[in-house]
């Protein structure tokens, strides 16, 4: 994870300000979602199966969970839970989230994936 100093977290801010200016302009929704989700939505969408290894699980209250390793199956339930006609389409969600993938050394390449990782929008 990155220690961000004020000059280099001021830049980071720019760039995504500049962002969320870009995607407000082209009909984007921004909404956030949790960082830790139990294991239902994953097996609901696949990563708890595929992808299990190299996510961080953890067991809450006997109820196993994991933090999230991408943003997509939060933005499922969002979507699960308003009322969409398809006049509402097409439905663009953004979101700066941060996701967490625990992957080996030599996948992680400098700033661009690391342990955390900040993430934006749905595609």
């Amino acid at each position: 994870m990155v220690f961000w100093h004020p000059r280099g977290y001021a830049t980071y801010r720019a760039l995504e300000n500049a962002v969320r200016a870009w995607t407000a302009s082209a009909g984007f929704e921004e909404v956030k979602t949790p960082e830790l989700l139990r294991s239902a939505i994953w097996e609901q969408s696949g990563h708890w199966q595929n992808f299990r290894q190299h996510m961080f699980a953890f067991s809450d209250e006997g109820k196993s969970a994991a933090m999230k390793p991408v943003n997509c199956p939060g933005h499922v339930q969002i979507v699960k839970k308003r009322s969409l006609s398809y006049r509402d389409l097409p439905l663009r969600l953004s979101e700066f989230g941060i996701v967490h993938r625990d992957e080996s050394s030599g996948v992680l390449h400098g700033l661009l994936r690391l342990r955390q990782e900040l993430r934006e929008g749905s595609r």
